[in-house]
């Protein structure tokens, strides 16, 4: 009976330590990142935590996760802190403590905005010099 109370003892104490650990709060710097800012991940953690990973996935216009890249957190002022560089794609971000996902979010990364490029610029300028010179050539 003495060694079902010990067993039981241990199971209660490795349990509590697994259900403890939880993300109080989680936010990344710049709040509304552009292609290659470079973003810091904060997370506050309770319970007793050792180790932290990182992982950041981008995600393409279709909605596909098309790089996962895993960074180990470091402890800072009581925040587990991590960065990288942004690209032009949304980010699935993951904090895993003890190999269990324990927080995911999403990063809405501000998408670079697609201007013509100055060769368009040159086609129409020459497009309407030819107009005017055809104009001009009539009269």
């Amino acid at each position: 009976m003495k060694k079902i109370l010990i067993a039981f003892s241990f199971f209660l104490i490795f349990s509590s330590f697994s259900i403890a650990q939880q993300v109080k709060n989680l936010y990344w710097e710049p709040a509304k990142p552009k292609a290659g800012d470079e973003i810091t991940v904060y997370a506050e953690i309770d319970g007793n935590v050792s180790q932290v990973t990182l992982k950041y996935c981008f995600i393409d216009e279709k909605g596909n996760i098309t790089l996962c890249q895993f960074k180990n957190m470091e402890l800072k002022n009581g925040k587990w802190t991590a960065s990288f560089k942004a690209e032009d794609k949304d980010i699935d971000i993951s904090i895993i403590v003890n190999g269990q996902i324990i927080k995911e979010a999403t990063i809405e990364v501000e998408k670079e905005k697609k201007t013509p490029s100055f060769f368009v610029y040159m086609i129409i300028v020459a497009i309407a010099i030819a107009m005017i010179a055809k104009i001009k050539i009539r009269k």
